[in-house]
């Protein structure tokens, strides 16, 4: 079933109750293979530890996406995309510049983690700038997929009407490994978030070899935090 809308530590307490084990062990084995769950929860655990608002960082549940594209016509899969759909039309209020909210943050920024084929790649949203960002560290791998139906599906359910928006990819350092294309995106989630920038290849040369082992204790050390010290106090 499509995820529910709830707060920052809701959606991380579902998440983590869910599967804690799991994604502990998918990042101490470099990702093999990250799960719609793992990417989430890390997404929002990011938005959190950044203190980022609900209208500054919008994450679109990847799993919601899914549902969005499954075409099978069966009551429940109607069911399920047609409740997907509304669940992002709500997570995308605040995204595009023709919102009818007059108090909507101009510098919105919407992720979309993107999962197809196997293989993690990132689509980003800078409202201000009006443009679209795709992040792939297999080069080209998801680029037809993204433009040619992702986008084009997100447009015919009205979910992004701007017809005059942007699109470029940018270049980041590849993948070596087979299994490692979900802490690639998860780092260039990290870096988004944490930054708040217009994204330039010079600002992801750090995703390499040197800068995964890096992100890797990061990620280690932001999931013991999250779970012994936030959820449990929240509980």
């Amino acid at each position: 079933m499509p995820t529910k809308l709830g707060s920052t530590l809701e959606q991380l307490s579902t998440v983590i109750s869910c599967d804690a084990n799991g994604i502990k062990n998918r990042i101490k084995h470099r990702g093999r293979m990250l799960e719609d769950n793992d990417v989430l929860f890390f997404s929002l655990c990011f938005s959190w530890a950044k203190k980022r608002k609900e209208d500054e960082i919008v994450i679109i549940d990847p799993l919601n996406m899914k549902f969005m594209l499954d075409k099978t016509k069966t009551t429940d899969k109607d069911r399920d995309r047609d409740r997907a759909i509304s669940i992002m039309k709500q997570r995308l209020c605040h995204s595009f510049k023709n919102t009818s909210s007059s108090e909507s943050n101009p510098n919105t920024i919407t992720i979309f983690p993107v999962n197809h084929d196997l293989h993690w790649s990132l689509l980003v949203y800078f409202k201000s700038y009006s443009m679209w960002y795709h992040f792939d560290s297999m080069e080209g791998c998801h680029i037809n997929f993204v433009q040619k139906i992702l986008l084009k599906t997100m447009a015919s359910h009205r979910l992004i009407t701007n017809k005059n928006d942007k699109f470029k990819s940018i270049r980041v350092p590849y993948q070596k490994g087979g299994w490692e294309c979900g802490l690639h995106m998860l780092m260039f989630i990290y870096i988004i978030i944490s930054t708040l920038q217009k994204p330039e290849d010079k600002n992801f040369k750090a995703c390499d070899s040197d800068g995964m082992e890096k992100f890797l204790k990061e990620l280690n050390d932001m999931f013991q935090h999250i779970v012994n010290n936030v959820l449990k106090k929240k509980q």
